[in-house]
């Protein structure tokens, strides 16, 4: 199978293997446990908006890739970049492989490092001498 290549530095990657009707088929479980011959539609309102153009995919077609989805499934919110592919599976059978980056971890680094650099510029404006708000002499007039 296809990995999913990014620059960012992945927590966790999961792989799900379903048929082009979204029934599980395999998974790694490595962010969340699936269960298998379910339709991952049930509880993922993203694949299910998406799987009409799923369906579409060849053996052939270029990866899809979905950058910072921020909610996956019920109660699976953080931030996850999503890629799939189409590939030839038992007895010539296509199936779609869902390629899942777990990115919720480095966004919270992310956001924490941008906060202190915030409040650090904040902290030195507040330093700096109050300036004179007063308007100029000649438009007082």
């Amino acid at each position: 199978m296809k990995a999913l290549h990014t620059s960012k530095k992945p927590q966790k990657c999961q792989q799900i293997l379903m048929d082009m009707q979204g029934i599980i088929l395999d998974s790694s479980d490595t962010i969340f446990a699936v269960e298998r011959h379910r339709p991952l539609t049930e509880w993922s309102h993203f694949l299910a908006s998406i799987l009409p153009t799923l369906n579409n995919l060849k053996l052939d077609s270029p990866e899809i890739y979905f950058p910072n989805i921020d909610t996956l499934g019920e109660s699976l919110s953080g931030l996850y970049d999503c890629s799939f592919i189409s590939a030839e599976w038992e007895e010539g059978k296509l199936v779609l492989v869902w390629n899942i980056l777990d990115l919720t971890k480095s966004e919270s680094l992310l956001k924490r490092r941008q906060q202190k650099s915030q409040d650090r510029i904040i902290e030195e404006q507040l330093a700096l001498p109050k300036k004179n708000l007063a308007p100029p002499k000649a438009a007082r007039n």
